[in-house]
């Protein structure tokens, strides 16, 4: 990165705009305080403008910090988890994203009570006509976790202004 503003606090956006993409009219909440006031997700992400399933996004700031973001993590109240970190020497080309799927291949993502498995969303830094241009790539898939938050979701939509919402 060539700018000096934190590569993981820039990503925001870029996760952001991946999960708008996955998504069903998504409400976005940055720095948002889930599951109570005292606690904190770098993104959260209620599905179905706000009606539907929990997501739940912590920025890391490369692949040694996600190991240590995954056991905090498996604890947060949501049916989706996702980690996400800027990708180390990601060119375009093949061989360079290869090397860092592999990578994540190897971080544990399954929980180990059973059902779900933690997505990795990948940030990568393009150069373009304007400068530097940071996106997201889902790497692994994230897989349901047991628990309905449907409830405190409603509870969290009628007390908090989202960041991005779809009207």
């Amino acid at each position: 990165m060539k700018t000096s503003q934190a590569p993981e606090l820039r990503a925001r956006d870029a996760v952001a705009n991946t999960l708008i993409d996955l998504l069903q009219v998504p409400t976005i909440y940055f720095d948002a305080p889930w599951p109570t006031p005292h606690s904190r997700v770098d993104l959260l992400v209620i599905d179905r403008a706000g009606a539907g399933d929990v997501h739940v996004v912590q920025i890391a700031k490369d692949l040694n910090a996600v190991r240590r973001v995954l056991p905090q993590l498996m604890k947060i109240p949501a049916q989706f988890r996702w980690v996400s970190y800027v990708a180390e020497d990601l060119n375009s080309d093949l061989e360079g994203a290869l090397t860092e799927y592999a990578r994540v291949d190897k971080v544990p993502l399954f929980s180990p009570q059973g059902m779900g498995r933690i997505g990795v969303i990948l940030v990568t830094a393009d150069e373009g006509p304007h400068g530097e241009h940071l996106s997201g790539e889902i790497a692994v898939r994230a897989e349901r976790f047991p628990g309905s938050y449907y409830d405190e979701a409603d509870k969290f939509v009628k007390k908090h202004k989202p960041d991005i919402l779809f009207r």
